[in-house]
């Protein structure tokens, strides 16, 4: 059950935004009452907390499985990138924005969580890249990882990007891939202009505006 109620509260969320789901909203699409949805979740807070820390562990899962099928670390990021892109195209932009505002305990708890796994991710990334001659090894890279983490946030943010102005996965896609040319040697400059290519680069070349 408490599997169930998570699991649609994801697809409200996703459509919705988080503000405008109540707990009412919740257990009529699920067919249950307001009471069972409380012997699982204390309030609407915690919901979202547990949601969000799923949705955390979903994503690590997912670097996890790209970086175990790619054929290399430019490969892994291009895969992530557009499975990334993908899952956030069916996301409504509103989540982020009511997180931030509604629940900054859960935004906190998130920031930490995220800057200790995704420095994680991004030093075995960098590793993986060096091994292979992909990434330049005369870098600093203990500031690239900071920078990084702030740069994804920025990105992000709808006072920078407002989205009647900006196509959000635009800004990702250009940011990261821009970002990551400026880190790579000459092979991996290849690499990125071929993968950019690659028919499973869809959500890449697909977006132009």
């Amino acid at each position: 059950m408490k599997e169930r109620i998570l699991s649609e509260a994801d697809r409200l969320f996703c459509q919705f935004g988080i503000k405008s789901v109540t707990m009412e909203d919740l257990a009529k699409a699920l067919g249950i009452s307001k009471k069972t949805i409380y012997q699982y979740f204390e309030n609407k807070d915690d919901l979202v907390m547990q949601w969000a820390v799923l949705s955390m562990n979903g994503l690590e899962y997912q670097w996890a499985d790209c970086a175990s099928n790619a054929k290399n670390a430019i490969h892994e990021v291009f895969i992530f990138l557009n499975r990334h892109i993908d899952a956030m195209i069916k996301m409504n932009p509103l989540i982020i924005h009511d997180l931030i505002k509604f629940h900054p305990v859960c935004v906190g708890f998130l920031r930490e969580h995220r800057t200790n796994t995704e420095r994680e991710r991004f030093q075995a990334l960098i590793a993986r890249g060096i091994d292979e001659g992909l990434f330049r090894k005369d870098l600093d890279w203990e500031v690239l990882i900071r920078f990084q983490l702030l740069v994804k946030d920025q990105c992000l943010n709808q006072d920078n990007f407002p989205p009647a102005e900006f196509n959000v996965f635009k800004v990702i896609k250009e940011v990261t891939l821009n970002f990551l040319t400026g880190l790579t040697t000459l092979k991996g400059h290849e690499l990125i202009d071929f993968y950019r290519e690659q028919p499973g680069s869809e959500f890449l070349t697909s977006i132009a505006c």
